[in-house]
């Protein structure tokens, strides 16, 4: 919905240059300046806009910018990537994703938006992102002992990282392999940390405490799925929410025919 004499700001964010354009609610330009990516040219851009609403395009640096103007008293939107630019296609005859596209939907009450998390669901969900990131690089550490050994036919059988494998990998005198078990005990040390930190912040959480009682979710599984999940609210009924989670089935039509497969994850 419209609001009359409300600005409309379309933002095209670049790691140092940001190109902005400003409308009215007849499509009419008011502004267009290229500038830093420096809070004090945002300032600048934005000075003596009072009823401005401002649309960006969902980038790895985003985030930070969405924080600033909102904590700046500016309504923003972050543009849906693929959504945004297939309404722009078929309204605007352009897949090129600018400034005057975002303000252009946005003033026309078209812009499909990203769901940005709260502040504090972010940094839960950095953690957890962070920690299995760790755990997947361990295990690819892990791939490339088995690889070394390999390549010398040295057959191994169960476990061999446990704290007696590891003593018999340092015994058998491999560099390579020597080097990775180095990196891997750093790593081990600042997964454990990490690890410490979520189920601190588990032990503060009444939703996690909840999904504790389902048996095989324990402090990180709880707090994974609250931080990708964000605010369950946003979806309308559980089908969503499980589509989302890729937990539900693929499905197949042809004319009559309804065919089911594997989850869609």
């Amino acid at each position: 919905m419209r609001v009359m004499n409300m600005l409309y700001v379309g933002i095209d964010l670049h790691k140092e240059k940001v190109y902005g354009i400003v409308m009215n609610e007849n499509g009419e330009l008011i502004k267009k300046e290229k500038f830093e990516n420096e809070p004090e040219e945002f300032h600048k851009f934005l000075k003596n806009m009072e009823k401005a609403i401002v649309a960006i395009e969902s980038t790895g640096f985003a985030t930070p910018i969405y924080d600033f103007l909102e904590e700046n008293g500016y309504e923003t939107k972050v543009a849906h990537p693929l959504k945004t630019r297939a309404i722009a296609e078929a309204k605007i005859k352009s897949d090129k994703i600018d400034a005057k596209i975002l303000a252009d939907l946005l003033r026309s009450d078209l812009l499909p938006s990203s769901y940005i998390p709260s502040k504090e669901i972010r940094k839960i969900r950095d953690m957890a992102r962070h920690r299995a990131y760790m755990v997947r690089f361990r295990t690819r550490l892990k791939n490339k002992i088995h690889a070394e050994l390999a390549k010398r036919w040295i057959k191994t059988k169960g476990n061999i990282f446990t704290k007696k494998g590891i003593e018999w990998l340092r015994g058998l005198e491999i560099k390579s392999v020597n080097r990775y078990l180095d990196v891997m005990e750093l790593l081990n040390e600042k997964i454990k940390e990490i690890s410490l930190e979520i189920k601190e912040k588990a032990k503060e959480n009444e939703d996690a405490m909840l999904l504790m009682t389902i048996p095989g979710i324990n402090y990180y599984s709880a707090m994974f799925i609250l931080a990708e999940i964000g605010d369950v609210k946003r979806f309308p009924d559980s089908h969503k929410l499980c589509a989302y989670a890729g937990l539900v089935p693929s499905t197949y039509q042809s004319g009559n025919k309804t065919y089911h497969g594997h989850i869609i994850k």
